[in-house]
């Protein structure tokens, strides 16, 4: 009819297919970037776990070297308890032979390598839950033991010279010992040994939130802490040291059997 324009065909499956097409495409390309995106993820993810897995490697043998060391310096040193009883020649030789000094250096060597260990613990662990109270953990622990060293360097270093000026003739020292042992470095030891203690626990509800490590062996690595730290009784010190070794041992071979999930 005049006046009225011809109707527009529409090709309807030109513009399905032109519409359907190009969304393929993109869906394709898109998928594609997925995967090398999760590639290159698994990459990364695959080199922190090896670089933890590396950390643990090289800091797991010191935690364990640590703990022979306090034990050997234990049973070195002697019985703590001699250092509260005012002094006299057998005593005072006690103080300047070689065994007393090199036990307590044995003691100071160990914990220091048991930092570089609770660092390769820390490395691990960080990963999993409860991150807060790995930190706190890694934070108490070594702080306690920064606490403790310089103690037991006071009584490596200064206890010997001691003894030495005893033997000299200088009978005014007899009671200088027990009154460092019983005076504000009495309280200074408990405190820094309180430190140490809750760091270990911190420590062991990490290891126990851990999903790869079995509880029980953060629950024995937590037990140490206050036998190892008890100068009370020579034995019970002991005890303490060879807890630490076992649970030390313990946690390396978890460790280290895990060796194979973490390369992947």
């Amino acid at each position: 009819m005049p006046g009225l324009e011809a109707p527009v065909q529409i090709d309807v499956w030109g513009l399905v297919s032109d519409y359907r097409v190009p969304n393929i495409c993109q869906v394709r390309n898109r998928l594609v970037n997925l995967r090398q995106h999760s590639i290159v993820l698994r990459g990364r993810t695959g080199l922190m776990k090896n670089q933890k897995h590396s950390w643990m490697k090289a800091g797991g043998p010191l935690l364990v070297l640590g703990s022979v060391l306090i034990c050997a310096g234990i049973l070195m040193r002697g019985d703590f308890r001699v250092m509260n009883i005012p002094l006299s020649i057998p005593i005072a030789q006690h103080y300047v032979s070689g065994a007393f000094v090199t036990g307590w250096l044995l003691i100071i060597v160990g914990f220091i390598f048991n930092i570089t260990g609770f660092l390769a613990l820390y490395a691990f662990l960080v990963s999993r839950r409860a991150r807060l109270i790995n930190a706190i953990a890694l934070v108490l622990t070594l702080s306690g033991i920064g606490l403790l060293l310089p103690a037991f360097g006071t009584f490596a270093f200064t206890l010997p010279i001691i003894g030495k000026s005893y033997l000299a003739g200088q009978t005014t020292l007899m009671g200088v010992v027990p009154a460092i042992i019983s005076g504000p470095i009495a309280t200074y030891l408990l405190l820094a040994g309180l430190v140490y203690m809750v760091g270990c626990a911190f420590f062991a509800a990490s290891i126990w939130f851990s999903d790869l490590i079995t509880r029980w062996v953060g629950v024995l690595f937590f037990l140490h802490a206050p036998f190892l730290l008890n100068p009370l009784y020579p034995a019970v010190e002991i005890i303490g040291g060879i807890v630490l070794l076992i649970s030390s041992l313990l946690l390396v071979w978890a460790i280290y059997r895990l060796k194979i999930i973490v390369d992947r």
